[in-house]
């Protein structure tokens, strides 16, 4: 599954959060919640670690981080990894478009 969000101004490590909460909330309302893994791949490293360990968080995203946790809770069977950002294409696409329609 991929998407895209605009999110108005925000910096990199933001943006990692809120399409990680949107990834689990877009996962636990599909068909596939029950019966598939969710894999997310972040070329966020700091993400990744704060998605493993919220209470290492930053404090300003906190209340995300307990949104995710309430959403990680809901479902059996999910991972997250990090991808170095030179190999993920698809996401450095997105994110290109995305800045191409707010401009457009």
């Amino acid at each position: 599954m991929r998407f895209s969000k605009s999110i108005k101004i925000a910096n990199s490590s933001l943006a990692e959060v809120l399409a990680v909460k949107e990834t689990f909330l877009l996962f636990s309302s599909s068909q596939w919640y029950s019966s598939h893994a969710l894999l997310i791949e972040s070329d966020d490293i700091n993400v990744v670690h704060w998605v493993l360990s919220p209470c290492s968080a930053p404090w300003r995203m906190r209340h995300i981080f307990v949104q995710i946790d309430n959403l990680k809770a809901s479902i059996n069977n999910w991972f997250i990894t990090h991808i170095f950002r030179e190999a993920n294409m698809e996401a450095d696409r997105l994110s290109k478009d995305a800045v191409h329609c707010e401009q457009g």
